[in-house]
Order: C-alpha cells, then sequence, then structure tokens
C-alpha cells in the first residue's frame, strides 16, 4: 500500500468518526451533493452498522431497560467507543464496563452482569474450532503424574461469575419461560457457556466448579486448580472433580493436555 493511499484512507476514518472535519480531503463535491453531505451518508452507515450490531449481541440488556433507554445506550457506546478492528464482531465488548460506570443504571445492578453474559455468549459462539482431544495422550499418562496435567481447553469455553442469580435472570428472559420473578436475594451465580457442536449451551455452575475451571484454563496444572478450592469461603464449594474433568472431555472442551515442569 502506498504511503499516499494509507494517508486518504487515515483522513476518510478521521472524517467518519468524527476525529476530523477536513472531510474536503476525503471527497470531492458534486452536482446536488457537497462533500460535506457525502461525509454525512458515510457516517450514518457507520453509527446503523455499529448500533445494529450491539442490539444484536445485548438482546437480554434491551429487555429489561426497554427500548429508549435502550436506544440512548448504544448511542453513547457508538459516540464514545470507536470499532478498532475490522472485524464487526469484535466490537461491543466494553459494554459491561460502561454499564457498572453509569449513573443511570444505579437500580439495576445486575445489569452489567447480564451485559457481560451476553458478551461471553457472543465470544462463544464466534470463537475458533479447535481439534477433537487425542484420547491416546491421556492414556498414556502416568498414574501418578496426573496431578501434573496442564489442559489446553477450547477457546469456545466461556465463563462468568456474578454477585447475582445471572442464570436465573437468563432464564427468566427465555422465551416461554417458566420463571415470573427472580429474588436477586437468593445469592449469586456463576455459569459456563460452550459450543460443542456447533450451538452454544449454558448451565449453571457451583462456586468451586467455576473456581476449578478457571483456574485450569488459566494454565494452572491439576493440583494447583484443586489446590485452588482450599481459599474458597462462600458457600456451595463441594466439587467432584472428575465428574467435572469428564463433562470436560464429555462436551468436547478439551483440545491437547501437557505436563507441567
Amino acid at each position: 500500500m502506498s504511503s499516499e493511499l494509507a494517508q486518504i484512507q487515515q483522513q476518510m476514518l478521521n472524517a467518519v468518526t468524527g476525529t476530523s472535519t477536513a472531510v474536503q480531503e476525503c471527497l470531492q463535491s458534486g452536482p446536488g451533493c457537497s462533500s460535506e453531505r457525502g461525509m454525512d451518508v458515510y457516517r450514518n452507515n457507520r453509527r446503523v452498522v455499529l448500533k445494529s450490531m450491539l442490539s444484536s449481541v445485548y438482546r437480554m440488556v434491551a429487555q429489561i431497560v426497554g427500548d429508549d433507554f435502550f436506544q440512548a445506550l448504544i448511542h453513547r457506546y457508538v459516540q464514545t467507543l470507536p470499532s478498532l478492528s475490522g472485524n464487526l464482531h469484535l466490537y461491543g465488548g466494553e459494554m459491561a464496563a460502561m454499564l457498572r460506570a453509569m449513573p443511570e443504571a444505579d437500580g439495576l445492578p445486575y445489569l452489567g452482569d447480564v451485559a457481560e453474559l451476553e458478551w461471553a455468549w457472543h465470544e462463544c459462539y464466534y470463537a475458533a474450532d479447535s481439534a477433537d482431544f487425542d484420547m491416546a495422550k491421556l492414556a498414556a499418562v502416568a498414574p501418578d503424574a496426573f496431578a501434573q496435567l496442564r489442559f489446553v481447553l477450547s477457546p469456545a469455553l466461556q465463563l462468568v461469575r456474578s454477585d447475582y442469580p445471572l442464570y436465573t435472570i437468563w432464564q427468566r428472559h427465555q422465551p416461554d419461560s417458566e420463571v415470573v420473578q427472580v429474588d436477586l436475594g437468593q445469592g449469586g451465580q456463576c455459569v459456563a457457556l460452550w459450543r460443542p457442536y456447533g450451538q452454544v449451551q449454558i448451565r449453571p455452575l457451583s462456586r468451586g466448579e467455576y473456581q476449578l475451571l478457571l483456574t485450569l484454563q488459566q494454565g494452572a496444572s491439576l493440583q494447583q486448580a484443586v489446590e485452588s478450592l482450599d481459599g474458597l469461603t462462600d458457600g456451595d464449594t463441594e466439587v467432584d472433580v472428575q465428574a467435572t474433568l469428564g463433562w470436560l472431555l464429555q462436551q468436547r472442551m478439551l483440545v491437547d493436555i501437557s505436563l507441567a515442569d
């Protein structure tokens, strides 16, 4: 790419995103259409596309807050957080942080967690496919070395922890839900999202299951992951480690293994 073309493209980007008003450097006026009017078309198209993207991801947030609040929310998001990638599916990941910082959302303290869950669903759906695990590798591990195994988990696996009943809130907003009312005082919930056969799945996790999976996902050995459970002080921490590992295998979330140094 020539430096002149790169400069023109940067000028065009700056004009579309509003960081520059020098539109005459990007477009030429023609009969019946000024350069400024032409640039407005590009700017409007950008806003429409980005807002459409946010609307497709954060449907549960929209149900909770209503259309007027949601339209104002995504307008603020587009105005303050530009897209930094040519891949549109990477846009929108800061919504949870924005909601947690918004005074207007103080009355819905769980809303940021709902947005985090919806973004996790989005990332799970668009995560790269991974190869099936070679069971022969596991069979070749000596029994006394099993505790030192490190697990490479599927990039589709997403883990979300909330101080609110997040899974119940998710259930409440599904079609034909039988959940009539959510008791926010019932305590926090953790969830796992994964995509075993091209379809995103979701299930609640105990606090212990969440801690075990999160530690394994971060690259710890099995022994280190089990030891991390000792630091839990809240309830619902009992974990059947063998059953959890079996679930990873059954749901095609285990990609590879290696021995810790």
